[in-house]
């Protein structure tokens, strides 16, 4: 923060993410901070829902198309319990892939489309990203992908 109290960038970006972190799994629609510097505001449509756990591509699929799982937390990446498919394992829509832990709540991260399970682009017990790419997964079935968007 500057000696005026304004907030860089960078200082701003990393604020409205813990803010909207907070804000997930809560009822609150909107949420207003102010301070010497400025404010900022946020608004969400609860009527729409929580943002999903991944975001896939919004484009159809090629049979050879792959799909980059992101994180939608900031957070540690868990994969360690034995019940999460590895590389080259079969994964079907909605299928809990990994978790991202957030301030110790863990949080599922979800196989968007029908597919194996092409690669783990992070490490067990490594931080992550809002974001961040966690896997690739070979889509097997054009018809599965499905588009979504991000709820910031």
């Amino acid at each position: 923060m500057s000696e005026t109290g304004a907030l860089h960038a960078d200082e701003l970006v990393s604020l409205v993410r813990e803010l909207l972190q907070l804000l997930r799994g809560t009822s609150i629609a909107e949420l207003e901070v102010e301070w010497g510097g400025g404010s900022v505001r946020i608004q969400r449509d609860l009527a729409r829902g929580e943002a999903p756990t991944t975001v896939p591509t919004a484009r159809p699929a090629s049979p050879e198309e792959r799909v980059v799982v992101t994180s939608a937390h900031v957070g540690i990446v868990h994969r360690d319990n034995g019940s999460f498919p590895r590389v080259g394992d079969s994964v079907s829509e909605g299928m809990t892939i990994a978790e991202v832990e957030t301030l110790g709540i863990r949080n599922a991260v979800k196989a968007p489309v029908d597919g194996s399970l092409a690669d783990v682009l992070v490490d067990d017990r490594t931080p992550v990203e809002y974001g961040q790419p966690l896997a690739i997964i070979q889509v097997s079935d054009t018809a599965s992908l499905a588009t979504g968007s991000s709820e910031p």
